[in-house]
């Protein structure tokens, strides 16, 4: 999500939102499970048992650990997802990520005999000026001014939209290339990735099906910003981009079939798309 996202986020967000998942300890505890831990194994059994060219396989361990990526609330919006987990779950997972990703890539790193290390103070910053700071700023502007908030949602969101859309199409169409070259195994272990978080965060969600759908979407989404900057200071003469790229075209496009799924499931029962 571009910085403009999370201020819309923000300006529909109330600060009781973001203390929902801790009036919900069960939740709370099945959802980090999911996305800290769970989802780390599987992409590290998926490594050890799958052969990969040496950096998707680094690509896929780093997404892992990566959690703590903004969600994409639209589109767990209209599959019916609670506003108030969405909000919470993204903080929470944000805010956490500033411990876990460190000590995720140390253990990496002791297990694949790699040197890889990342300052806590640098995971705070990437997430503060990517997600937290715009978020906090929509919040606030909401509390201040309800009526204006909700006028300007819609603008910004729609500015954002036009800057990510064309961000996208000039990384796509720059690293083409690259993102094509990086091989049939590579795709399989991404759909595979991505399969197994959408299945992690299924189970973990709950009796609530919209719940499950959004924990499902939270595994298997990551933060690209925390891989590029891990990258950039353990390995600079790498260039990290097409692979994250390649990452997160295939594992959208994987993702697509459990969204329709999860939204028909939803229209043949009646429910309605959450309006946002």
């Amino acid at each position: 999500m571009h910085p403009h996202d999370h201020i819309r986020v923000g300006l529909k967000a109330a600060w009781a939102d973001v203390a929902y998942l801790l009036r919900r300890p069960g939740l709370l505890s099945r959802s980090l499970l999911a996305m800290y831990v769970l989802t780390p194994l599987a992409a590290m059994l998926l490594v050890l048992v799958f052969p990969a060219p040496r950096v998707v396989g680094s690509a896929v361990l780093l997404m892992a650990i990566s959690a703590g990526a903004p969600l994409l609330p639209k589109t767990l919006f209209k599959l019916g997802a609670n506003p108030s987990y969405v909000y919470s779950l993204s903080v929470i997972a944000a805010l956490l990520a500033i411990v876990t990703v460190p000590v995720s890539l140390t253990i990496l790193s002791a297990i694949f005999h790699r040197s890889a290390s990342i300052a806590a103070s640098e995971v705070a910053y990437t997430i503060s000026t990517a997600f937290l700071v715009p978020l906090l700023a929509g919040m606030v502007a909401r509390h201040l001014s309800p009526t204006l908030a909700e006028r300007i949602s819609d603008p910004i969101i729609n500015t954002g939209n036009i800057i990510l859309l064309g961000l996208v199409v000039l990384i796509v169409a720059t690293n083409l290339s690259a993102i094509l070259a990086v091989g049939p195994s590579a795709f399989a272990i991404i759909v595979m990735m991505t399969f197994a978080a959408l299945g992690i965060g299924h189970a973990l969600g709950g009796p609530d099906p919209n719940d499950r759908t959004a924990l499902a979407i939270a595994c298997a989404s990551r933060f690209p910003a925390l891989v590029l900057l891990i990258a950039s200071l353990n390995s600079p003469g790498i260039k990290p981009l097409p692979v994250v790229a390649a990452y997160l075209l295939f594992s959208n496009l994987a993702a697509i079939p459990y969204m329709r799924w999860r939204a028909s499931l939803r229209k043949s029962i009646g429910g309605g798309a959450i309006k946002y």
